[in-house]
């Protein structure tokens, strides 16, 4: 099926419906159509249903709807067509009235892995995770993202937790390389829909953290409905003083130094050090980068971080970044202090 195919459709029922025989009907019928998406109750008793496939099916959808507005005692039903999520797999029924199935928050049964103080001689200031399945999505089309994303909830959760019991001021992702422009069409889409999820479904961890998005790269390139996400963000996020989140988007050490470079020829600055062209970079207002954790058994930086990390340690993970847990953490910040006794000579 083409990415032009796909429709989605909100339905917000109303009335005297038994939920559980209402339930079984919609999620059956979705099922035998192909459907994806999700149907919920409410706290005010009324029914929202998301479904998401070809315009043909979900209008048989809602011919079956329309049907049974007798017999499960509907008063209103309400039809609005939007543009598809894509990012669920499968049709379900969701038993809480107030969760929200397109937004994913702080989970209320996510139990906190305590963590016990930990006695290193250096702690990195700074660390920068190189998430290879994150800059790889657009090449796996189709993949289901709600369970990826929900994945990635837990590790980053335990990335914070564990960056601020260590007292970690800076931690930057690479989210998306530049080189995702050289992808087709339907890569490039499904790179950037990532992006706008993966942004939206973080974006609840970062006050309730005390944490400050930064997203670094070139902004220029990305869909407006992006970059207002990311300004909307960075404004509401830019009093937090824990712990500095940046965002590496359409990003790539040689195109940094590029900007930085033509910025610089611009400025008609006589005479370029090391200083002048840092004050320059995306990266300007960051400390160097001491720690690359990188993941998926990728043992090469290939020029995706600048500079900022040319003497960082590199902690190679064959754990993917929906994978990563404390203990994996705590092994490459062990590399790290191995590293710094080797280079001061203890």
């Amino acid at each position: 099926m083409k990415l032009s195919d796909f429709h989605a459709i909100t339905v917000v029922l109303s009335g005297h419906i038994n939920k559980k025989r209402f339930l079984k009907t919609v999620s059956d019928k979705a099922k035998k159509l192909n459907i994806v998406g999700f149907a919920q109750f409410k706290q005010d008793n009324s029914c929202k249903i998301h479904a998401e496939g070809t315009k043909t099916v979900l209008s048989e959808f809602l011919d079956t709807l329309n049907r049974q507005t007798a017999e499960f005692d509907l008063n209103e039903v309400n039809v609005s067509w939007i543009d598809p999520y894509k990012i669920y797999n499968d049709f379900r029924t969701i038993d809480h009235p107030t969760w929200n199935p397109t937004v994913i928050s702080p989970s209320p049964t996510h139990k906190t892995q305590i963590i016990e103080p930990v006695k290193y001689k250096k702690i990195p200031t700074h660390v920068a995770i190189l998430p290879i399945e994150m800059i790889m999505w657009g090449k796996e089309l189709y993949k289901p993202l709600t369970p990826w994303l929900r994945r990635t909830q837990r590790s980053f959760e335990t990335i914070i937790e564990l960056s601020q019991k260590l007292k970690i001021k800076y931690l930057t992702i690479l989210e998306m390389h530049s080189s995702v422009w050289k992808l087709k069409t339907d890569q490039i889409r499904s790179q950037l829909h990532l992006t706008h999820r993966w942004i939206e479904f973080m974006q609840p961890f970062f006050n309730t953290f005390g944490i400050r998005l930064k997203v670094i790269g070139r902004r220029n390139r990305l869909p407006t409905e992006l970059s207002a996400l990311i300004a909307k963000v960075e404004k509401n996020t830019r009093n937090n003083k824990k712990l500095t989140f940046t965002l590496a988007i359409d990003y790539s050490g040689k195109n940094e130094i590029t900007e930085a470079v033509n910025a610089i020829i611009q400025s008609k600055i006589p005479s370029v050090d090391e200083n002048t062209l840092d004050s320059f970079l995306w990266t300007h207002e960051l400390p160097p980068i001491d720690l690359v954790i990188t993941n998926g058994g990728v043992t090469s930086l290939q020029g995706h971080f600048s500079c900022k990390a040319e003497n960082a340690s590199v902690y190679v993970s064959n754990k993917l970044f929906s994978e990563l847990n404390t203990a994996e953490i705590l092994k490459a910040i062990e590399t790290f202090n191995n590293d710094q006794k080797i280079l001061l000579g203890k």
